[in-house]
């Protein structure tokens, strides 16, 4: 069974159920459908594994029925309160992980900041030691492939946990409302182009990152006669050699 033959079968027998909600539901399950088929599934094998329409239907009208909603009630009451204790881990995970994403943002901003100001010989109070433009160009370039790298991986950082969350929320509903709604995907999804943008920016910016990094290190080292230039040059309070 394709896609369209399990939803318009899904929609008729929930029609004729009159199960409520009926534009939602089908909306969900549409969605399961395009991220299953993101990852791959066959349009056959999505609908297998989600059963049939007519034991779907059945599962939505029998959990609308008042004896049912009825039955439910302390079941319900157990659920919320289970609920809100894992919801107090899940929200303290997820403010962790929220601010580990947005740390690696700064990061990467910080990077790019850094990389523009030694590439345009900018230096703001004096924040950025002394070097020869040569240097300044070579770790300007380092720090610039470095802010796109930890970029990307903020990005993907970010869509994970957005997943994630959807993912918690629609297991919390589907448990609550004791119906066999498909749960959200707990991955990203991205089209063949933009995996591979992303994957080549990533690969681009990594191999960037260690060439202008070991290039900049050794054009500096030869500079002050392969002694630590960060000696020669008076960095972190060092003196410095007169003869540089």
């Amino acid at each position: 069974m394709n896609k369209q033959a399990f939803l318009a079968g899904l929609e008729k027998e929930l029609k004729e159920k009159n199960v409520a909600d009926l534009g939602d539901i089908i909306a969900e399950y549409e969605q399961h459908f395009a991220y299953k088929l993101a990852d791959g599934y066959s349009e056959e094998e999505i609908a297998a594994k989600l059963g049939s329409p007519e034991e779907i239907a059945a599962q939505y009208a029998e959990s609308a029925s008042p004896g049912a909603a009825g039955a439910q009630g302390g079941r319900r009451a157990v659920l919320k309160t289970g609920l809100v204790f894992s919801g107090l881990f899940a929200g303290m995970l997820w403010l962790v992980l929220a601010l580990a994403v947005f740390a690696v943002g700064v990061f990467s901003a910080a990077c790019a900041a850094v990389g523009l100001a030694l590439i345009l010989k900018i230096n703001v109070a004096s924040l950025l030691p002394e070097m020869p433009y040569f240097g300044a160009l070579l770790f300007g370039l380092s720090c610039l492939f470095l802010a796109v790298l930890s970029f990307a991986g903020t990005l993907v950082c970010a869509l994970y946990l957005s997943a994630w969350t959807r993912r918690y929320l629609s297991w919390q509903k589907s448990l609550l409302s004791g119906e066999s709604r498909p749960l959200s995907a707990g991955q990203i999804h991205f089209t063949g182009k933009r995996r591979r943008l992303l994957r080549n920016a990533a690969v681009f910016s990594l191999i960037g990152f260690v060439l202008t990094s070991v290039v900049g290190m050794a054009a500096m080292f030869a500079y002050t006669d392969w002694q630590p230039f960060w000696h020669a040059l008076g960095w972190f309070g060092y003196e410095g050699w007169a003869e540089l």
